[in-house]
């Protein structure tokens, strides 16, 4: 809610029985009784409509008031003129309290109109008059209004009645001239359009707040506008400074119309396009001015982007963002950035499943910005282990190929496969090298993972890499000695049967005291999957 006050009072010797304020401050406050305020309003219009008052409480849907509550202003239209008619001429009269008047005194007052489409032009204007009188005339007169006491021109907003009426609320600052001597009488506004009415060309709707009577003092020449770089947009807080047009007349203390009192204040715009923002500063003591700064707020971007594979990723690998929304992109990962886009980010290097959070940054062409934090979830690449139950086997003998650590598997080499484990029959003799890689159940894959075997004919006792055993002496007496294998071991004589049996682990001595001389026949069973024989005598 907005106040009405006067600044301070200051009677003039020899003038009694009048009202000399010598400063009023007038916000019309709704509901702005005109009367009870010591205003007067006259409607002269030709003819009256049915706004018979002429001047009336401002109104939300047409626009807001600068501060306070959206319908704190006052305001006249169309309507105060007849709607038969096509040259009706509106002329609406409003009046200020008996005020002390002096040539450098000073008023300040904004204005604006509503946007109609299509433009009806608006004219409004200013008058004084010395006396307490209201003597407006009984017609509604001329543009330069010869009937009345009100003949002295202050300000004639459009008098050419184009389209350049404010759209904004707009400040205007006037200095009272051609005065004499101090004397007491009043300000007027009149709203004049020809050819106006609800029937004519002319005239929508205008309204008027902020009223300030000042007598000469510094006043204080000021703009309180967004610190010079800042982005306005909606939503988003924007510092605003005082900027000092004058150092022959400093403003000592602010008043911005969110309540602030500092040189500084933050706001917020709340709807896009240009906004009035007002400031109230003052000079000395009671030495008042207002400043209406605009300024225009966009909407943040709002972003969007695509993840491709997608938000799942696996340890290490590549993922490409492609964000739109905005006209230019930054993203920030720990302590860089990058303004590509789209751009290729890499994964962390995890053992275990997490995520990783970065910041997506778009701007506007007027600077707005807006942030998003984009989560990846990690997922750990498998460990794979892959291992041949033998690691040399016999021809046409089989080993257990077996893989463990992922949720499916792929063998390529000696055998293709999709299971964890197979047996495989060495048909061939050779290196034969199976590799393999795996994937997790959330899509990673595993390092490739080759394991040998060898697969050897086995075709004598001391063949290379299998038999590499050797049984002696040969002929042998009372001992036989095997080395250089792992396996059974069989001594049969010369009509099959068996005398001795024994494991050997690399080396083995046999004790054939107990043996006749003869022929006899060496079983060698290799774990490795080899057999063979070999004869020998004992003398």
């Amino acid at each position: 809610m907005k106040k009405n006050f006067i600044l301070f009072v200051l009677l003039i010797t020899g003038l009694v029985n009048l009202r000399a304020q010598v400063a009023l401050y007038e916000s019309f406050t709704a509901p702005f009784n005109a009367s009870a305020n010591g205003w007067e309003i006259v409607n002269l219009s030709s003819a009256v409509g049915t706004n018979t008052a002429g001047w009336i409480q401002g109104t939300s849907s047409s626009f807001s008031a600068i501060v306070g509550n959206a319908t704190d202003y006052f305001a006249a239209d169309m309507n105060s003129a007849a709607s038969a008619g096509t040259t009706n001429t509106i002329s609406c009269w409003l009046i200020s309290p008996t005020l002390n008047l002096q040539s450098g005194a000073w008023l300040q007052f904004a204005t604006r109109t509503a946007t109609a489409s299509p433009v009806r032009p608006e004219r409004i204007q200013v008058y004084y008059s010395l006396g307490t009188g209201t003597n407006v005339g009984t017609t509604a007169g001329s543009a330069t209004n010869t009937a009345g006491t009100f003949t002295n021109l202050i300000l004639d907003v459009n008098p050419n009645m184009n389209n350049n009426y404010p759209t904004n609320w707009w400040l205007y600052t006037n200095t009272l001239t051609g005065i004499s001597a101090p004397t007491v009488g009043r300000i007027a506004f009149r709203y004049y359009i020809p050819n106006g009415g609800p029937s004519g060309v002319n005239g929508n709707y205008v309204g008027i707040d902020e009223f300030r009577y000042s007598l000469p003092c510094n006043r204080p020449v000021f703009f309180g506008d967004p610190v010079s770089g800042a982005a306005v947009c909606v939503g988003q807080q924007v510092p605003f400074m005082i900027y000092q047009t004058s150092s022959t007349n400093p403003v000592n203390s602010y008043t911005w119309s969110n309540g602030a009192t500092t040189s500084t204040t933050y706001i917020v715009p709340t709807a896009t396009g240009v906004t009035a923002h007002a400031t109230l500063g003052e000079t000395t003591p009671g030495c008042q001015g207002l400043d209406i700064s605009f300024y225009f707020a966009d909407l943040p971007p709002t972003l969007s982007y695509t993840l491709n594979p997608g938000s799942q990723v696996c340890s290490g690998s590549t993922v490409s963002v492609n964000a739109s929304g905005a006209n230019t992109y930054s993203y920030l990962v720990g302590t860089a950035g990058t303004t590509l886009n789209p751009v290729i980010l890499t994964a962390p290097t995890v053992t275990a499943g997490g995520i990783s959070q970065f910041t997506l940054a778009g701007k506007s062409q007027m600077g707005c910005v807006s942030k998003q934090t984009i989560t990846l979830h990690i997922n750990p690449i498998p460990t794979l282990t892959a291992s041949v139950s033998k690691t040399m086997i016999c021809l046409n003998n089989t080993v257990n190929v077996s893989a463990s650590g992922a949720a499916t598997y792929s063998w390529a080499g000696a055998n293709s496969s999709t299971l964890a484990s197979f047996n495989y029959t060495g048909a061939t003799s050779g290196v034969k090298q199976f590799t393999v890689y795996g994937v997790s159940a959330l899509g990673c894959k595993s390092a490739e993972s080759v394991v040998s075997l060898t697969v050897s004919t086995c075709t004598g006792i001391n063949e290379e890499g299998l038999f590499s055993a050797s049984a002696y002496p040969n002929p042998f007496i009372n001992e036989l000695k095997v080395s250089g294998f792992t396996g059974q071991v069989e001594l049969y004589d010369v009509v099959g049967n068996l005398v001795l049996s024994a494991r050997s682990e690399q080396s083995l001595n046999l004790n054939t005291s107990d043996l006749s001389k003869g022929l006899y026949l060496l079983k060698i069973k290799s774990d490795l999957g080899g057999e063979n024989t070999v004869k020998l005598i004992k003398q």
